[in-house]
């Protein structure tokens, strides 16, 4: 049956049950999955300021800076800011690159960039938080539904097919 509008949500697609093209070269298998809804972007690191903020709210300060996304070798990729609000670093995007986007999409650019630096984990925190927020049950994909969500059914590379080029992103 076709899910309504409502039913699926805001930034929400449908994925409809089926068989899809699982893997790649001799590892390729078909897998079916039942239905299910997916987001269509990646949380944001202005959507995960909002959830540290929250964290910090319910749980105090030192709850919220285990939470803030890094990597080992590169630090830290958000701060609190003295307003308690919490923000990207702008080491993300440098150079000429980050001159077109502020142009494009203004200063804060860097909330809009899709989060890196968290764990499996957090990221099922944040799963729970979004559903005590909402009202609506948030939970991460399985390995196959990502993969279907992201290849399609017939298990191409990208979304928009085979051909390897950035600007299609």
């Amino acid at each position: 049956r076709f899910l309504t509008e409502a039913e699926i949500g805001e930034d929400f697609v449908h994925v409809p049950a089926g068989p899809f093209v699982y893997g790649e070269g001799k590892n390729t298998t078909t897998k079916e999955l039942a239905d299910f809804l997916i987001r269509r972007t990646p949380v944001t690191f202005g959507e995960w300021g909002e959830f540290l903020a929250a964290v910090e709210a319910d749980e105090g300060i030192d709850a919220a800076a285990k939470l803030i996304p890094s990597d080992r070798s590169d630090g830290h990729y958000m701060e609190r800011g003295e307003d308690g609000s919490y923000r990207s670093l702008p080491n993300n995007i440098e150079g000429p690159a980050r001159e077109r986007c502020i142009v494009q999409f203004g200063e804060d650019v860097d909330s809009l960039l899709p989060l890196t630096g968290v764990s499996w984990h957090d990221a099922n925190a944040y799963c729970a938080w979004k559903t005590k927020a909402t009202g609506r049950t948030w939970r991460l994909p399985t390995e196959y539904e990502r993969e279907k969500g992201a290849r399609g059914v017939d298990g191409r590379r990208f979304p928009w097919g085979d051909l390897e080029d950035a600007s299609l992103c």
